[in-house]
C-alpha cells in the first residue's frame, strides 16, 4: 500500500508538471500575438510647405532640445517590458546587440540598465550580461534597478544578455521574471555630439547651411562642424549660424555637429539645421522611434502602420511623395484636408525611423500623426 501510495504522488506531480509546461507554452509560444489597442507612435503638428519652393530650406531637421555643459544621454536601447523564465524542461532569455556609434565611444562615461521588476516568483537569480561578463546575478525583488558598465567595457558592437537560473529542487516550477521599461543609456559630456547627414547630391548642390536655436547661457557657447568652429560667443536668445562648403568642409555621409562651454552651461531649445540648395525642392522629415513588440505586431500582420496628414493648402499641383526609411508609400492624389497612407514590416523598422514628405507641387503640411491601427 506504501509503495501504491508513492506512485499515486508521483503522478500527482507528474499531472502538475505537465500543466504548468502547457500553461508555459501557451504564454512563451511563438504563436501569433493577438491585436492591441490602436497606438500613436508619434504626433508632428504644423509639419511644413514641402514640394516646389523658392527660398526655401530643401531639408529642415529639428534636433530637439538640450543643455549643454552637462552629462549627456544617449538611448542605445529601450523595451517596454521583456519577461525571462527558465524551468528544468527550457529557458527563455533574451539576447540583443547594442550598438555605440564611434565618435560617441570615445566620449563615453558609462552606460547604464535601469529597469523595474514587475512581476516575479524570485525561485532563482536574474542574470545580466555585457559581452559574455556578469554584471548582475541575484535573485531580484520587485523595486527599481540600475547597473552601470564602465567606459572599459563598451565596445562599439555589444551583446546584452538577459536570462534566469532554475528555481533549484522546486523542478515543477519555473524562476519567471517580468521588467517594465528596461532601458540602456549611454552617459558621455560634457560636450553635446549630434550627427548629421548629407547625400551626395545635396553636397553637390549646396548653397549653405542655417543652424538656428533659442538660448541663454552663463559662458561663451562653442560650435563646431566636423571640428572646425563656426560659433562662438554667449547666446542671449534667437541665434541664426549660417556656415557653406566654402568655409567649412563637408562629408558625404556622416557630419558632426559639437556643442561644448567651457566651463558653464548653456540651455537651447528648438535647434534646427536648415539646408539650402541650389535646387528648390523642399524635403521635411521627422523622426520616431518604434519598440520590438510593435514592430512585431507589424510583422505578424495583426496590426499595420498609418500615417495621417492634414494639408492645408495647395499653391501648385503635383504629386506628392511620403517615404519613410528611404522607402516610397503609396500616397494618394493630395487634396486639401485628411489624408492617409499606410506601411508594413517592409518600410519600418525596430528604433528611430524617419518620415519624410517632398513632391513636384506646392503643399503646406499641417499636423501630421503617425499610428498602429488593426
Amino acid at each position: 500500500m506504501a509503495n501504491l501510495k508513492g506512485v499515486e504522488e508521483f503522478i500527482y506531480v507528474l499531472a502538475a508538471a505537465l500543466i504548468i509546461l502547457t500553461v508555459l507554452f501557451l504564454l512563451f509560444g511563438l504563436g501569433p500575438l493577438p491585436p492591441a489597442e490602436d497606438v500613436t507612435l508619434a504626433e508632428f503638428p504644423s509639419f511644413g510647405l514641402v514640394g516646389q519652393a523658392v527660398d526655401q530650406a530643401s531639408r529642415a531637421s529639428a534636433l530637439g532640445s538640450f543643455t549643454v555643459g552637462i552629462t549627456q544621454r544617449e538611448s542605445l536601447k529601450s523595451v517596454p517590458q521583456l519577461q525571462v523564465a527558465s524551468s528544468a524542461f527550457g529557458m527563455e532569455m533574451k539576447t540583443y546587440t547594442i550598438n555605440i556609434p564611434d565618435y560617441l565611444l570615445s566620449e563615453a562615461e558609462r552606460a547604464k540598465i535601469s529597469f523595474r521588476i514587475y512581476n516575479t516568483n524570485s525561485y532563482g537569480n536574474l542574470i545580466i550580461k555585457w559581452n559574455g561578463l556578469e554584471f548582475f546575478n541575484e535573485k531580484a525583488g520587485t523595486t527599481d534597478y540600475t547597473i552601470v558598465i564602465g567606459p572599459s567595457y563598451l565596445e562599439e558592437t555589444n551583446t546584452l544578455e538577459v536570462l534566469c537560473t532554475g528555481p533549484g529542487l522546486a523542478f515543477w516550477a519555473s524562476t519567471v521574471y517580468v521588467m517594465n521599461n528596461f532601458d540602456v543609456d549611454l552617459e558621455y559630456g560634457p560636450a553635446t555630439i549630434i550627427p548629421f547627414q548629407l547625400t551626395q547630391t545635396e553636397l553637390s548642390t549646396m548653397n549653405r547651411m542655417e543652424l538656428g536655436f533659442s538660448g541663454t547661457a552663463d559662458s561663451a557657447l562653442g560650435i563646431e562642424v566636423n571640428g572646425n568652429p563656426v560659433y562662438n560667443s554667449k547666446p542671449s536668445g534667437y541665434e541664426n549660424i549660417v556656415f557653406s562648403p566654402s568655409n567649412v568642409p563637408l562629408n558625404v555621409g556622416n557630419n558632426m555637429l559639437t556643442f561644448s562651454t567651457s566651463p558653464g552651461t548653456a540651455t537651447l531649445s528648438n535647434v534646427e539645421l536648415s539646408f539650402f540648395l541650389t535646387t528648390n525642392l523642399v524635403t521635411r522629415s521627422r523622426d520616431f522611434n518604434m519598440t520590438d513588440i510593435q514592430m512585431l505586431y507589424l510583422e505578424q500582420g495583426t496590426m499595420q502602420g498609418k500615417v495621417e496628414y492634414d494639408i492645408e493648402a495647395v499653391s501648385a499641383q503635383g504629386s506628392i511623395q511620403v517615404m519613410l526609411n528611404d522607402r516610397v508609400l503609396n500616397a494618394p492624389m493630395p487634396q486639401e484636408g485628411t489624408n492617409t497612407v499606410y506601411f508594413g514590416a517592409d518600410q519600418a523598422r525596430e528604433g528611430e525611423n524617419t518620415l519624410a514628405f517632398s513632391g513636384t507641387g506646392q503643399f503646406d503640411i499641417g499636423d501630421v500623426e503617425v499610428l498602429l491601427v488593426r
